[in-house]
């Protein structure tokens, strides 16, 4: 079955009563026809007082390019609701599927008899040969922090520089990331940088051509 508008609801407030306690409201549900991208939840968030983030705006977008059994739908809806709750109850993870997501997930697959994994790939996508090539950088703060940033090509330079007058900034490196797997950190045209795990950032780099900044361009060193 392709997933619709209302099996995504139906399911939402299936699993949102069973799994969640009915915890979560109804966010708007859009069908999209993505093919490396099955479901993600989409928000906004703004910077508090005391530097924290603030969750809101909440949609839910589920893909139906793919012809899949209900259980695997299901499970791909639960997914976002992880995620969705996590962010509603203006949680910390350590990552995007951090230690929070993973015991929700265990829990629920453990309770329910529910197979949900991090990442979920169709056989189609095994045999996609598309390669992505984005502009990524790998940004240290002084107070150890490491995170990533999603590039627009198009604002490298203007990001860059804004980096460079950042005194919380102690390094920034910048990478041509060429892979077939799509980076999961949204695209960015305004400085923004996402946590992302060390191992994550040892992964992404090793998909990766070090680009230098020389004569007011960046170029591929060597």
């Amino acid at each position: 079955m392709h997933a619709t508008i209302d099996f995504v609801i139906n399911c939402f407030k299936t699993y949102n009563s069973l799994i969640f306690r009915n915890s979560l409201p109804l966010p708007p549900v859009s069908i999209s026809n993505g093919r490396t991208r099955m479901a993600y939840i989409k928000y906004r968030r703004d910077k508090t007082i005391d530097n924290k983030y603030h969750y809101h705006s909440f949609s839910l977008h589920v893909s139906s390019y793919y012809d899949l059994s209900q259980t695997v739908l299901e499970d791909i809806v639960i997914h976002e609701m992880i995620h969705y709750k996590i962010l509603y109850e203006q949680l910390t993870d350590t990552s995007p599927h951090g230690r929070l997501f993973k015991n929700w997930m265990n829990h629920i697959n453990q309770t329910y008899d529910r197979h949900i994994s991090i990442s979920f790939r169709c056989p189609d996508m095994a045999q996609d040969k598309t390669v992505y090539k984005c502009i990524v950088g790998i940004i240290e703060f002084r107070d150890g922090r490491k995170g990533i940033t999603h590039c627009a090509k198009s604002k490298l330079i203007d990001i860059y520089k804004y980096f460079e007058g950042e005194p919380s900034i102690a390094v920034q490196r910048w990478f041509l990331y060429t892979c077939q797997v799509p980076l999961k950190f949204p695209r960015v045209v305004t400085p923004k940088v996402y946590k992302c795990s060390t191992k994550e950032i040892e992964r992404i780099i090793s998909m990766s051509s070090l680009l230098v900044y020389m004569g007011g361009a960046f170029r591929v060193s060597g």
